[in-house]
């Protein structure tokens, strides 16, 4: 399974994608080969805690997770 995180901001996929070992990169998305969702969506929250990101993983379907202020 692949699992594609969407990012508004490049810089920020950037960094995730070095951080957090992905796959590919194409401008705002990374993907992730073999990852659970689950997985990658813990591993998205730590990382984005760390970095004091205003941010959170919300899963748009079986496969994406897409990166965005927090709802409310």
């Amino acid at each position: 399974m692949t699992v594609h995180v969407q990012f508004s901001r490049v810089c920020d996929a950037d960094a995730a994608f070095s951080e957090l070992h992905a796959d590919t990169r194409h401008d705002c998305e990374l993907e992730f080969a073999g990852d659970a969702v689950a997985d990658v969506s813990h591993a998205l929250d730590d990382w984005l805690e760390e970095h004091e990101l205003p941010f959170t993983p919300e899963q748009t379907d079986a496969h994406t997770l897409v990166v965005r202020p927090p709802a409310g």
